[in-house]
């Protein structure tokens, strides 16, 4: 990852009142959404996961990155936009999936849930950043990406982007997003 690396975090100004954007799905998730979602082993990118219609908010803004509560979901819900940017650049191993929203029962077009699966990285919360830096420098599979969605440990959670993955959604006017100072490549 190139240095200085930041943060992408869902902000919480210009997104409405509603904070996080979405509320839920329309239907309880059946068993086997759960299993699609939360117990596929790690790095596992299936073809044909049917991502359940999502329900934002009444008064949420439909940003470009909606903020969400599925914290054990393993991605992001993205816009058309956001997607068309991210696209430009190295991500580590990842898919999309057509995401159905819908706001007050009207369709909302154009999102994806964006599935980012756990890297297999051997880091732990006692490593230092310059420890845990040069693990994912020397990985063959997200050793040289611009994007990078770290889940464990929790000292490292987060998700990393590269100064011109930030320079690319600033130009492009991507909304629902913040950075923040990364405690890796700095």
């Amino acid at each position: 990852m190139e240095r200085p690396c930041w943060t992408l975090n869902h902000a919480t100004d210009g997104i409405g009142p509603s904070y996080p954007q979405l509320e839920g799905f329309s239907v309880p998730l059946a068993p086997a959404h759960d299993a699609a979602f939360n117990d596929l082993p790690d790095g596992r990118l299936p073809d044909d996961l049917a991502f359940p219609k999502a329900v934002l908010a009444p008064r949420a803004k439909a940003t470009d990155l909606l903020s969400t509560v599925w914290s054990g979901l393993f991605g992001l819900l993205v816009s058309d936009r956001l997607r068309a940017v991210l696209d430009r650049f190295r991500l580590q191993p990842h898919r999309y999936y057509p995401a159905p929203l819908e706001q007050r029962k009207r369709a909302i077009g154009g999102y994806w849930w964006l599935y980012l699966p756990a890297p297999d990285l051997p880091l732990t919360d006692e490593l230092s950043p310059a420890e845990a830096e040069a693990i994912i420098a020397s990985d063959p599979v997200v050793g040289n990406v611009d994007f990078l969605r770290v889940y464990y440990p929790s000292r490292y959670r987060n998700c990393y982007v590269s100064g011109s993955v930030r320079s690319g959604l600033e130009a492009a006017g991507v909304t629902g997003i913040r950075f923040g100072t990364a405690k890796l490549f700095r």
